[in-house]
C-alpha cells in the first residue's frame, strides 16, 4: 500500500452515514480514482453539494465495488470526526491537506541593534551571530613596517529553545576603527539576548610595535568558532602576508557572500605607499531563522 496523489480526480456518491462510500464514476473532465490505483491510500475530501457537510481525511481506494474508505479524518464539519453524511450527492475529490502542508522558512537579519519578538508558535530558532571584525594597525615609515590587520569578528551558531511573544535584545557589534598612528581598534561583541555571543575581532597592532595581526574573535553558545568558516572573501585581510589596495569598510546591508565584505570582516593594516590607508573592520550581523 503506498500514499498516492493525482492531479484533477473527482467523482460523486449518494453514500450516507459514516462508513466507506462508493464512487459513482468521475465528473466530465476529471479522472476517477482509479488512478490512484487499487489498494492504495490517498488524501480525499467528501463534501455535500448545497450542504455544509464536509471531511478531509486519508482514504483507501477498492477497485471491486470502486469504493474509498475514510480511514483517517483530518478535519471535518464535524469537529475533525466522522461527518455522518445525508442524503443527497456529494462530490469526492483528491486534495492535499492544509494540515499535511511543510510550514514555510523564515528569517530575520539584522546589521544594527533593536529587538527580536519571537513569533507565535515558535519554540526553536537557528542564529548565526557574528561580531565586528578589527580594525586595522598603523604604517611605520621609519623601520619599516606594515601595520597589522585586524582579526576577524567572531561567530557563534546554534539551535535554541524560545518562548513566544518574548523580546530578545539584538546586539550587533560594530567594526573597530582603523588607525593611522597606532593600533587598530577591537571590533564589538554581537549576542542574542542570553542564547549567544560572539567576540569582536582584535585590532591590528602599530607597525612601530611589529605589526601583527590582531586576534580574531570566538562565539559562545552553540556550536561556536572563529569566523573564518563563513568569512574569507577578498574583502578580508585576517592572516594575509601579502596586503592589497584597502577596500570600502562600509557595513553590507544585505546577507550575501558575494559582496566585497561581509559581516565581520577584518580591517586591513596600513601599508607603505600611503601612509594613512589603514580601514576600520565591518559591521557583524545577526541571522535568525525558524520555522513559521
Amino acid at each position: 500500500m503506498a500514499l498516492i496523489l493525482k492531479d484533477r480526480v473527482k467523482e460523486t456518491t449518494t453514500t450516507t452515514g459514516t462508513g466507506t462510500v462508493t464512487l459513482a464514476g468521475a465528473v466530465t473532465g476529471y479522472q476517477s480514482f482509479s488512478a490512484v490505483g487499487n489498494g492504495n491510500e490517498t488524501y480525499y475530501c467528501i463534501a455535500g453539494q448545497g450542504t455544509s457537510e464536509w471531511e478531509v481525511g486519508i482514504g483507501v481506494y477498492t477497485s471491486s465495488g470502486t469504493t474509498l474508505s475514510r480511514a483517517t479524518v483530518l478535519a471535518s464539519s464535524n469537529s475533525g470526526s466522522l461527518v455522518n453524511f445525508s442524503a443527497g450527492t456529494k462530490d469526492v475529490f483528491c486534495t492535499f491537506p492544509a494540515s499535511r502542508a511543510l510550514p514555510a522558512l523564515q528569517y530575520d537579519l539584522y546589521t544594527s541593534n533593536t529587538n527580536w519578538v519571537c513569533p507565535t508558535g515558535v519554540t526553536k530558532i537557528r542564529v548565526t551571530c557574528i561580531a565586528g571584525g578589527g580594525g586595522g594597525g598603523a604604517y611605520d615609515s621609519s623601520t619599516p613596517q606594515n601595520g597589522g590587520n585586524g582579526g576577524r569578528g567572531g561567530l557563534a551558531v546554534g539551535i535554541y529553545t524560545v518562548n513566544p511573544g518574548t523580546s530578545y535584545a539584538v546586539t550587533v557589534g560594530g567594526g573597530g576603527a582603523g588607525n593611522n598612528s597606532g593600533n587598530g581598534s577591537s571590533g564589538n561583541n554581537s549576542s542574542l539576548g542570553s542564547l549567544c555571543s560572539a567576540t569582536g575581532g582584535g585590532g591590528g597592532v602599530d607597525g612601530s610595535a611589529g605589526g601583527a595581526d590582531g586576534a580574531e574573535g570566538a562565539g559562545t553558545g552553540g556550536i561556536t568558532t572563529n569566523s573564518s568558516v563563513v568569512v574569507g572573501t577578498g574583502g578580508d585581510f585576517a592572516g594575509l602576508t601579502s596586503r592589497g589596495n584597502a577596500t570600502s569598510a562600509t557595513a553590507p546591508t544585505t546577507w550575501s557572500v558575494s559582496l566585497n565584505r561581509v559581516p565581520g570582516s577584518s580591517g586591513q593594516g596600513g601599508v607603505s605607499g600611503g601612509g594613512s590607508n589603514a580601514t576600520g573592520g565591518t559591521s557583524g550581523a545577526i541571522l535568525i531563522q525558524y520555522v513559521g
